[in-house]
């Protein structure tokens, strides 16, 4: 039940030097992360001198939205770290500790001097802004699975990308007894929480 997550470098984006021993590892002793984390996303943010570490840690502490007597009760809860070296990162901690929530990633500028985080809840893409980068609030869902290929769950796959129309998000989607699809959804440049245009076939 312990995860370790390593780091390769490169100067050219060929070439890579991987470091002999991990720079991260998750603690059993945490009631957080005991069965490990995954999902390791790292993020670049303006105003920021560190790049922010998003990882998914998982417990079996019982959240709120465990109905089914069946469910395993599985707690995916999102972590966070900043980093200015594979030596130097600061757990900054949890995000929407309310929520079960996992592979989240941030914006890379602010929108309405706000920092804007996407993550994953209920198979489906919501939203949650702050001011500050600690408090985070007012979790929204943006995008649910509409399509075939997508109808067992959506998630972000990287970072938005600002353009002249909007944001574009390249996201994952999997349907039951198929591998994960990419598909792409254009957001609102001056408010993420509206989704302009979406596809309806994997790209």
């Amino acid at each position: 039940s312990i995860n370790r997550i390593g780091l390769a470098v490169s100067d050219d984006g060929q070439s890579f030097e991987r470091l002999p021993l991990p720079f991260l590892e998750s603690d059993p002793r945490n009631s957080d992360e005991r069965l490990g984390f995954i999902r390791p996303r790292v993020s670049q943010v303006d105003h920021l001198r560190e790049l922010v570490l998003t990882v998914t840690a998982l417990s079996v502490k019982p959240f709120p939205q465990t109905t089914d007597p069946e469910v395993v009760p599985w707690k995916h809860q999102l972590i966070t770290y900043t980093l200015r070296s594979p030596q130097q990162f600061r757990r900054q901690g949890e995000i929407e500790s309310d929520l079960d929530s996992s592979d989240g990633v941030f914006f890379p500028n602010e929108v309405q001097n706000r920092y804007w985080l996407i993550h994953h809840v209920n198979n489906a893409i919501y939203l949650s802004s702050s001011t500050n980068f600690r408090h985070w609030n007012g979790a929204i869902q943006i995008a649910q699975p509409q399509e075939s290929w997508e109808s067992a769950g959506i998630v972000a796959a990287g970072q938005p990308i600002l353009t002249e129309q909007g944001w574009l998000l390249l996201y994952n989607g999997r349907a039951k007894n198929r591998g994960y699809e990419v598909g792409a959804m254009l957001l609102d440049r001056y408010n993420p929480a509206l989704v302009r245009s979406r596809v309806s076939r994997p790209i």
